[in-house]
């Protein structure tokens, strides 16, 4: 409170409040709940016609396949409620300590998550705005109200999203020490196209990686002997940016989910799982990394 002007909330009304009543000076909001169905909405809401603040997230629970749905919103952080004040303390001085410009903050959160509406934005701002403002960030964007032609041109992204073809044969790489499930995942994908390399460990893993230039996915088991799923992203990360993560787990307790994904893997699958949900998993994922190659190629042209 000495370093910071900070304003408790107690109910979902006054946060609305004071989100709107602040929107335009708002940096940061410290949401701490159960995250149930109502605090989702609730964000989603928020974050659906501001662009800002960051959200940093804390709860003592988390439902496993509700997080999926939390983390797609685009937040910065997520911590246990058992936090140590000082992991707080440093994403607080991470993000105002660095204010990064729109551009830049709107390429940090397609990588984070794979969201249409995202992508989408980072497409518009970058063609629509004056170059000039692109290089500060602007706490009053509003999703819903950048130009009335907005939802026009964002309806026709999803089209085209829907139409697009991903490659006749996907290279994915699957890293999964159960040499059963790894043999019944290589078997089913080949038979659905894909083409298919496996690893039973992490340094095998690695080393296909670096062998494998145009590889599209990776599915990763988070539980490794000798190396944890979370470990692994970030060198995967640095070795192949574009690449999608898929974590495969059959963890309930989700606190290592939780930093699988704030160090760059996309989504996850949890074991068992029926065929076809993987499928559609898989075909999501390579469409969004088409769609970010070809965002990212007209960017930089």
């Amino acid at each position: 409170q000495k370093k910071y002007n900070i304003q408790p909330t107690f109910s979902f009304n006054e946060l609305k409040k004071h989100y709107i009543q602040y929107a335009d000076s708002l940096s940061i909001v410290i949401y701490a709940s159960e995250l149930s169905n109502d605090d989702y909405l609730l964000i989603k809401d928020l974050r659906s016609h501001h662009f800002y603040p960051e959200f940093i997230l804390l709860s003592s629970h988390h439902d496993i396949t509700f997080f999926k749905h939390i983390v797609n919103l685009g937040i910065y952080s997520i911590h246990d409620q058992s936090i140590h004040p000082a992991i707080l303390y440093l994403d607080v001085n991470q993000i105002l300590s660095a204010p990064l410009s729109l551009v830049k903050t709107l390429e940090y959160r397609i990588k984070q998550v794979n969201d249409m509406d995202l992508l989408f934005l980072y497409q518009y701002t970058f063609y629509r705005t004056p170059h000039t403002s692109l290089q500060h960030s602007s706490r009053t964007l509003y999703k819903t109200s950048i130009s009335n032609d907005f939802m026009i041109q964002k309806n026709t992204l999803h089209s085209h999203y829907n139409a697009l073809p991903i490659s006749p044969h996907p290279k994915i790489l699957i890293i999964e020490d159960d040499h059963i499930l790894n043999n019944h995942l290589t078997t089913f994908l080949n038979k659905e196209h894909f083409q298919c390399y496996s690893s039973l460990s992490a340094s095998d893993g690695i080393k296909k990686i670096k062998h494998l230039q145009d590889l599209d996915l990776i599915l990763l088991d988070i539980g490794l002997p000798h190396e944890t799923g979370d470990t692994l992203i970030p060198l995967i990360r640095k070795l192949r940016p574009q690449c999608s993560i898929i974590m495969l787990t059959a963890y309930k307790d989700s606190e290592q989910l939780i930093s699988c994904i704030n160090q760059g893997a996309q989504d996850y699958i949890t074991k068992p799982f029926i065929p076809s949900d993987l499928l559609t998993c898989l075909t999501k994922h390579l469409k969004m990394s088409k769609l970010k190659t070809v965002t990212t190629f007209l960017m930089t042209a």
